[in-house]
Formats: structure tokens, sequence, C-alpha cells
């Protein structure tokens, strides 16, 4: 169950389940991130680190 204050602050923080989706998309096609149902495994820290700092 998801509590629907959380929705709503992610939806103020810009992340939207469709957003989510379409950047975890774009880090496994780029090879970044594997991930499955329940799981996500990072592949490449060093860029996903410099994804997140530049």
């Amino acid at each position: 169950m998801v509590d629907r204050s959380d929705v709503q602050r992610d939806r103020r923080a810009g992340s939207t389940p469709e957003s989510v989706s379409r950047v975890m998309s774009r880090l496994r096609r780029e090879g970044i991130i594997d991930s499955g149902r329940r799981w996500t495994a990072v592949l490449d820290r060093p860029r996903l680190t410099a994804l997140t700092t530049s």
C-alpha cells in the first residue's frame, strides 16, 4: 500500500512514476544499472556517481 502523503511529496519533488520509469530505462540502456521486478543492481558506480554530481 502506498501512503498518499508519499505520492504527494514525490510529485512535489518532480518524481512521478512515469519520470522514474523513463530514467530507469535510460540507465538500463546505458548499462549503468540492471533491474527486475523487485530489485535494482548498480553495474557502473562511477558513471552513476558522475550523473548525480554533475
